[in-house]
């Protein structure tokens, strides 16, 4: 392993571990410097926000192995967008005697360098939050705002504005829940019986094999959503979103009390073994542990 950067007084290259950027400048400073590139590190498609991404893991394991002395980026924000893991980042990597160098500015020093996270962690929570209110506005305009449809939709481009989503039915899986429904309703069966009727008549679900108890128990609880309505949370607001409805208000009712009758865990027989509020078969509490 060669000497750190600013120690160095011998002609053996560096190793350097660098974020994969375009640009000129990185090949220059690594060619002024006599370093010796050893690997590339880069997280297309992934959140700068996550303090886990997969090549950015493997970068610290790099460095922790002293296979680096530098971490070239080509940009600050492309370590993290997040002030927290920007500066724990850092700090580790300077325990581990690892420079993190900015190719825009490569002489920056510590505080020029907090600047730079704060900034990139402003300019993060200005995008989200402006991301937020499209969101709202889109909902609040009586579009589908954002993300795949539950089970029993499919969305479609809206007939008003082709840029927009709405939700309609989707035919297979509505009569799937509508099955669902009377063989829990009317044939008194349990989530795991229904299931596993569901699967031998080819009623499946949308993304795995096979229905089981968890699955279907799942879907019929989401109550809301089968009478067509939807409530989307953003920024401390909740906004209506409706589609067409799978089943009928009073229909609804009798889904509910027939989910409740079969609830394998009733209101107020909850167990919580940590803080002592456990109960026997007969439902009696066990007594507390004297201290």
């Amino acid at each position: 392993m060669a000497p750190h950067p600013g120690l160095s007084q011998t002609p053996e290259p560096k190793n350097l571990g660098r974020r994969n950027q375009d640009g000129g400048s990185r090949l220059k400073l690594i060619t002024e410097q006599g370093w010796k590139h050893v690997g590339d590190f880069y997280d297309p498609g992934v959140s700068g926000a996550k303090g886990s991404r997969p090549d950015l893991d493997r970068l610290f394991a790099f460095c922790r192995a002293g296979l680096a002395d530098v971490v070239l980026v080509g940009d600050l924000s492309r370590l993290s967008r997040d002030m927290r893991n920007s500066l724990n980042f850092e700090h580790e990597l300077r325990q581990l005697g690892v420079q993190v160098i900015d190719v825009d500015n490569p002489n920056a020093d510590e505080l020029a360098k907090m600047f730079s996270y704060l900034q990139n962690h402003w300019m993060r929570e200005q995008i989200r939050r402006n991301t937020h209110r499209g969101i709202l506005a889109v909902a609040e305009a009586g579009y589908w705002p954002v993300g795949t449809a539950p089970f029993g939709w499919r969305i479609v481009p809206a007939p008003d504005n082709p840029k927009r989503k709405i939700v309609v039915e989707h035919k297979a899986e509505a009569a799937t829940i509508r099955k669902a429904i009377e063989l829990v309703v009317d044939e008194r069966l349990s989530c795991w019986e229904a299931a596993q009727r569901l699967n031998a008549l080819g009623h499946l679900p949308r993304n795995s094999s096979r229905w089981n108890n968890v699955s279907l128990r799942w879907v019929l609880k989401r109550s809301e959503h089968l009478a067509g309505e939807w409530t989307l949370r953003k920024a401390g607001r909740e906004i209506p979103v409706r589609g067409p409805a799978i089943i009928s208000a009073e229909r609804l009712r009798e889904l509910r009390k027939a989910m409740a009758a079969t609830s394998r865990v009733k209101n107020g027989n909850r167990v919580y073994p940590l803080t002592g509020q456990v109960v026997w078969r007969m439902r009696l509490p066990i007594p507390r542990p004297l201290p």
